[in-house]
């Protein structure tokens, strides 16, 4: 039994192994280990957070083995080169050290540090080192302080996670460059998790140049003012979290401002005339009193009774039901668009409907069956949207030789889009044609070259599975070609150089390789050409001398080699230059006249040598200018005549600038200069004085430098100046008196310096200040005071100083100060009793304080049953997860009746759960997991109607779940798991018709799944597994499932077959069950998200036929477990699964040889292999190069025991009659 809990651990978390690696890394790996003690508890929250078990991976470190083979290190099996580090819940305590070994792994690209305890150490810089970065996860890790400005380096990162830091960092307003959003190299950013910090302020306009990002979590911070309309720029963004914030005002528009029913009264404004409900949550159906509204010219929602209607405009609602049939009425109707809602069931039909419909968008809702006959042959028709629904049936032939646009045809149920492609190319007036988001299973078909009116094609995030076809030329009136994102493999192709019409091309974040081709040369119209982001290799063709009209010309992030061709210079128009991270040589091209409107040069990260180009000094639209990680020469002329320059960024390190005072020489009478980033450098001579001529400057960072000597009083000068950072550079002598003449300036960081003397009254001048930090320096006497000073202060830090008399009076009255910015400044201990904790805040205007929040505060003691806790009749928020309370109970006395979220999460608190607590009428949060709380669910939390999240997870609770939880409509997220929870679930049809996501795996649990679990309609995440449940599984309603885990229960009978339709499914675990019946494995085609199927140890029977199309459909498969399923062959399907990274296929009946296509699956990525016990007779090879778990025991395998790769970590062969081999 233990080896199939490994099993199936292994089946959720697969681990990586690589080859073995150099003895220099080894031995930094070791001193990094000996850096740390091992201690179980810093990582015993693991499995709720993380989803991983916490073990001491170190452990397995030993000197003189192979690193390559440890636990958590993966290296390059080219170059033995360790690449990735997963170290997560690993039990590691103690103090990260700055100058740590880990950072001399410079080919590193994938860390993760999460869930250990690094003793509130700051983050080193030097983390900035790791450019090949493109994974970084520090959450839940123990760490404190600001996040370093040296992340800014890490211009290749995709995923950052600083969750659940003892963060200190205010978030700046939109000029600032110091907060995380605003580093200006992560432009690469999908997912960027900053949940439960301290962050304040207001949420940065910055945020819109992340323009990849797909995951944004800010949620549990202190963030304040209106949800910026930026967010909406954001068009790559599926999940944002903005929850327990101080934001205020409307939501925007974009992101949709009304809710509810649409009200069947606005049917009696019988002389209404315009009606627009769009972009908004409006749910329920249609009324039909809006019927009555004959005025109606404009927008309707009536039944079919405005005859006259033109234009009708229901989009960005959650209207459901059915589309009227009554819609057919509308003949005059020219402009029908119902987007996003949930509407479902058929499209009213009828052959002769619409005869002057010109615009129809009907994209993600439910609409299913098969396309209506009059969209075939409605005359007028010109741009037809259908994606995300669920259609299914044939394409057929369009009649309409008008059709200008068809956007995106995902979920139309289209096996192949190569029979998109022939539908379409008989509609010789398509002029755009948009299919992102599809799969091209054998690539783009040659039918495309049909459509020769096409001026657009796009076809990004797509997966396209090939190269572009040759005949992509003949598309001479193309204009526009986006192809970004889309898995394009092989060369580009020549042909391109035909579509002389060409404006627009965009090749960017692709696998393409060979050389730029000449022909692009050709393309005299081009303006915009974006090739970045593939393997394109060789020199840059001379060729692009001659596209004289290009304004953006992007090659970054290849493998371009060579010199930059002379004949760039012919590029007058040229205004964006970017070709960052090659590998291109020499000198950069010179003219004293070139590129006249040049905005943006990036040559950062290559081979460049020589003097910089004398135009560098002219150029006079230059605004940006990146040059660092070359191997320039020493010399820089003034750059005194580029007058609009704006921005030099990066460090001028690897520019040979020995002393970059010279630079600041150089630049001196830049009017428009506005940033200026010299951070990482050494300044000989101190800050030279000639930076004060920079009238303009708005930003100055040059932290983490070494300066010889103090602030120059002309600093003072700087009158434009919103932020200043001058923190960790060694500054020493007073603090200027001059800089109190900076009344713009919002941030001021002088932190960990040598600065000494008073802090001037100036400073009480700056009165725009919202964050000043000073702390780690030795500055003595008094705080400066005045009542009335810094009234937008938000952050405060001057800890560890030599300050000293009373507190200032400001530091009372400050209306935006946040308590928990100043404590340790108050030098408030880390752990202290609740009941000594209390009086110290009620020195801070408690009668109107609504937020209390300790999280990782480390408070140890007694919660006294009297606590002055609950003398703060206003709270809203209370938040005192993860400390230790000494198995205290829950106080009896909560009367806090404003009370909104409560989370006492780890905190080591026993006892039952308070009654008291259903007396919490406002709450809508409620988290106490995590604590030896014992006894039963009190009936009382059924009062609790506004809650939305319930979490009682990992506790002793027992009994029966109350009967009153189904009054809790609100609630979204139950987890209840990991108790020992007893009876059956709740039942009620209508129950919970909010819920997203239910966990209550782990209990024991019995009887039959509720009703309501196949019918609510909001439901994604349903975690049942390791209970008692048993009877049938029913047929799920619901179309929104993303995850079902009901393995290690006695569930019984058939598959219902509403499971393979939910087409959003990511993950299917059925195993250790009672279920019986024949599946067809092609079933599974339906479910194109699947990652995870485990259906093993049941009585099922899988059957596969050689037409079975499963690897077409289902790209994303990472795991399959289909041990004791009855097979009696390798299944067909499982050709051609190149991520396939876990499969188990034992205790089956296969015979025979294991195929030659078997041994090629997942050749790079296959890592655990299980097909033991079958009758399998012989083996040839071990192909899998990253193989890390293998079984083949007990079978009937004979002859030589082939070698395995190195990576191997688990290997059996017992029960078989292999030869004698020597490893």
């Amino acid at each position: 039994m233990a080896s199939y809990l490994f099993l199936y651990l292994f089946l959720f978390f697969p681990y990586l192994y690589a080859s073995s690696s150099g003895s220099h890394s080894c031995s930094s790996l070791i001193q990094f280990k000996n850096s740390f003690s091992i201690t179980k508890y810093v990582s015993w929250h693991c499995d709720k957070n993380s989803g991983l078990k916490s073990y001491p991976k170190t452990n397995s470190w030993k000197e003189g083995t192979d690193c390559c083979s440890w636990d958590g290190v993966t290296c390059d099996h080219l170059n033995a080169h360790v690449i990735a580090l997963d170290l997560s819940c690993s039990w590691l305590f103690g103090n990260f050290p700055s100058n740590t070994t880990l950072f001399l792994l410079p080919h590193l690209q994938k860390l993760n540090l999460a869930y250990n305890d690094f003793n509130l150490s700051k983050i080193p810089s030097e983390f900035g080192r790791f450019t090949s970065l493109f994974y970084l996860n520090l959450s839940h890790a123990e760490f404190s302080g600001k996040v370093p400005s040296q992340l800014s380096h890490l211009s290749k990162l995709v995923s950052l996670d600083l969750s659940s830091w003892i963060l200190l960092v205010v978030i700046c307003k939109e000029n600032s460059k110091k907060n995380i959003f605003n580093l200006p190299n992560l432009l690469q950013l999908t997912h960027l998790y900053l949940r439960g910090n301290q962050l304040s302020g207001q949420i940065p306009r910055s945020l819109e140049n992340l323009l990849q990002l797909t995951h944004l979590d800010l949620s549990m911070n202190q963030l304040s003012g209106q949800i910026p309309r930026l967010l909406e720029n954001l068009l790559q963004l599926t999940q944002l979290d903005l929850s327990m914030n101080q934001l205020t005002g409307q939501i925007p528009r974009s992101l949709g401002n009304l809710s509810g029913q649409i009200p069947r009264s606005l049917g009696n404004l019988l002389q209404l005339t315009h009606l627009d409900l769009s972009w908004n949550q409006l749910s329920g159906q249609i009324p039909r009193s809006l019927g009555n509204l004959l005025q109606l010219t404009h927008l309707d929602l009536s039944l079919g009774n405005l005859l006259q209607l033109t234009q009708l405009d229901l989009s960005w609602n959650q209207l459901s039901g059915q589309i009227p049939s009554s819609i057919l009425n509308l003949t005059r109707l020219e402009f029908l668009d119902i987007i996003e809602n949930s509407l479902e069931g058929f499209i009213p039909d009828e052959v002769t409907a619409f005869p002057n419909l010109i615009y129809l968008r009907l994209t993600n809702n439910s609409l299913n069956g098969t396309l209506p006959s009059w969209l075939y042959t409605a005359p007028s028709l010109k741009v037809m949207k259908l994606s995300q629904n669920q259609f299914s049936g044939h394409i057929k032939e369009f009649q309409s030789k008008s059709l200008e646009l068809i956007a995106t045809e995902s979920y139309m149920g289209v096996y192949d889009y190569r029979a998109a492609f022939y539908t379409y190319s008989i509609s010789i007036a398509l002029k755009y044609l948009d299919l992102s988001g599809n799969s091209f299973f054998q690539g783009l078909s040659v039918s495309i070259t049909n459509l020769s009116s096409l001026e657009q094609l796009m076809i990004s995030d797509a997966n396209i599975c090939g190269g572009l076809p040759e005949s992509i030329g003949n598309l001479e009136s193309l204009k526009f070609l986006v192809l970004l994102d889309s898995n394009l493999l092989g060369p580009i192709s020549r042909s391109l150089g035909n579509l002389l019409q060409l404006t627009h091309l965009d090749l960017s974040g692709n696998q393409l390789s060979g050389q730029i081709p000449i022909s692009l040369g050709k393309l005299f119209q081009l303006t915009q050409l974006h090739l970045s982001q593939n393997q394109l290799s060789g020199q840059m063709p001379r060729s692009l001398g001659n596209l004289l009209q290009l304004t953006h010309l992007d090659f970054s992030g290849n493998q371009l080699s060579g010199q930059i061709p002379s004949s760039i210079l012919n590029l007058t128009q040229l205004e964006f230059l970017d070709i960052i991270e090659n590998s291109l040589e020499g000198s950069i091209p010179d003219e004293v006249t070139a590129f006249p409107n040049l905005i943006s040069l990036m040559l950062v990260d290559n081979l460049l040598n020589g003097t910089l180009p004398s135009w560098l000094y002219t150029a006079p639209s230059l605004k940006e200018i990146y040059l660092s990680q070359n191997q320039f020469m020493r010399y820089i002329n003034s750059f005194k005549a580029i007058l609009n320059l704006e921005k030099i960024g990066s460090t001028v390190s690897y520019m040979g600038v020995n002393d970059p005072g010279e630079l600041i020489d150089s630049v001196d009478n830049l009017r428009a200069l506005k940033y200026l980033r010299l951070s990482g450098n050494s300044f000989l001579q101190g800050l030279s004085v000639s930076i004060t001529n920079l009238s303009s400057l708005e930003q100055l960072l040059i932290s983490d430098a070494i300066f010889f000597g103090g602030l120059p009083d002309s600093m003072g000068n700087l009158v434009s100046l919103k932020f200043l950072d001058l923190s960790a550079s060694n500054l020493s002598g007073p603090v200027p008196r001059s800089l109190g003449n900076l009344m713009q300036l919002t941030h001021l960081d002088l932190s960990q310096n040598k600065l000494s003397g008073q802090i001037p009254l100036s400073i009480l001048n700056l009165t725009q200040l919202e964050y000043l930090a000073m702390a780690y320096n030795s500055l003595e006497g008094s705080i400066p005071d005045e009542v009335t000073a810094f009234s937008n202060l938000i952050s405060l830090y001057l800890y560890d100083n030599l300050l000293n008399g009373i507190l200032p009076s400001w530091l009372y009255t400050t209306p935006s100060l946040k308590i928990g910015s100043t404590m340790s400044y108050m030098g408030v201990p880390v752990k202290v009793d609740m009941g000594a904790y209390a009086p110290v805040l009620l020195g801070f205007r408690l009668g109107g304080f609504r937020g209390f929040g300790y999280l990782f505060s480390r408070l140890y003691g007694n919660f006294p049953s009297n606590t002055t806790l609950f003398r703060l009749p206003h709270l809203q928020k209370l938040d005192l997860s993860y400390n230790d309370f000494n198995l205290s109970k829950i106080p009896s006395d909560f009367n806090h009746v404003s009370l909104k979220f409560l989370d006492l999460s780890h905190s080591n608190l026993s006892g039952p759960i308070s009654r008291s607590l259903g007396n919490l009428l406002q709450l809508t949060d409620l988290d106490l997991s995590r604590n030896q709380l014992s006894g039963q669910i009190p009936r009382s939390l059924g009062n609790l109607l506004q809650l939305t999240d319930l979490d009682l997870s990992r506790n002793q609770l027992s009994g029966q779940i109350p009967l009153s939880i189904l009054n809790l409509t609100q609630l979204e997220y139950i987890g209840i798991d990991g108790n020992t929870l007893e009876g059956s679930i709740p039942n009620e049809v209508t129950a919970f018709p909010n819920l997203i996501s239910l966990d209550l795996s782990g209990n024991l649990l019995n009887g039959t799944l509720p009703s309501w679990l196949y019918t609510a309609p909001s439901l994604k995440e349903i975690s049942l597994f390791q209970n008692q449940f048993s009877g049938h599984i029913k047929e799920f309603q619901s179309k929104s499932l993303e995850l079902i885990r009901l393995n290690n229960n006695k569930l019984q009978g058939p598959l219902p077959s509403s499971i393979f339709q939910l087409l959003n499914l990511t993950l299917l675990s059925l195993s250790s069950n009672n279920l019986s019946g024949v599946i067809e494995l092609s079933m599974f085609s339906n479910l194109p998200n699947i990652n995870y199927l485990d259906l093993s140890y049941n009585s099922l029977s899988l059957t596969s036929n050689s037409t079975s199309t499963v690897n077409h459909i289902l790209p994303n498969l990472i795991g399959i477990f289909f041990s004791s399923c009855n097979l009696s062959e390798f299944p067909q399907f499982l050709k051609g699964l190149k991520s396939l990274e876990s499969l188990d296929l034992s205790c089956n009946r296969i015979e025979g040889k294991i195929p030659q296509w078997m041994q090629e699956l997942g050749n790079d990525s296959l890592t655990y292999l299980n097909v033991s016990h079958n009758s399998l007779t012989e083996v040839e090879h071990f192909p899998w190069k990253n193989i890390a778990v293998l079984d083949l025991s007990s079978n009937l395998i004979r002859g030589n025991l082939p070698i395995p790769a190195l990576t191997i970590n688990v290997f059996l062969i017992s029960n078989n009659s292999f030869n004698k081999t020597d490893f």
